[in-house]
């Protein structure tokens, strides 16, 4: 690891590279728990079970933070909440999902059938 060659030469930059590693790795852990509770909600949404569903979604996006997959999740767990019949909701997060992602077709879609004005 290229903090512990330094660390001899220079221990600042070595302290400092190894802090940065240490926060890459557990952001990219947080978003790999979040990609596998987003799998498990698409499992249940497949399943219909959208309360099930929509907590999943929502502890992925608690795990993410502001995570690059973070407009995926918001969409999902509109989606579920609108099938779960939290109308209310559901369109909130699907409002932040096209604010993360205005290109977003299906988001674009469900909001013209939410809101048909």
């Amino acid at each position: 690891m290229l903090s512990r060659a330094l660390k001899s030469s220079d221990p600042n930059e070595s302290k400092r590279l190894k802090e940065h590693f240490d926060a890459l790795r557990q952001k990219n852990a947080a978003v790999e728990r979040s990609k596998t509770l987003g799998n498990q909600a698409y499992s249940a949404s497949r399943e219909q079970d959208w309360t099930k569903a929509a907590s999943l979604y929502r502890e992925a996006l608690e795990s993410c933070g502001e995570c690059e997959i973070q407009a995926a999740l918001r969409k999902n767990l509109g989606l579920a909440l609108c099938r779960a019949g939290n109308l209310q909701e559901g369109r909130s997060e699907l409002h932040k999902a096209l604010e993360l992602n205005p290109n977003d077709p299906d988001v674009v879609k469900a909001l013209s059938i939410l809101e048909p004005n």
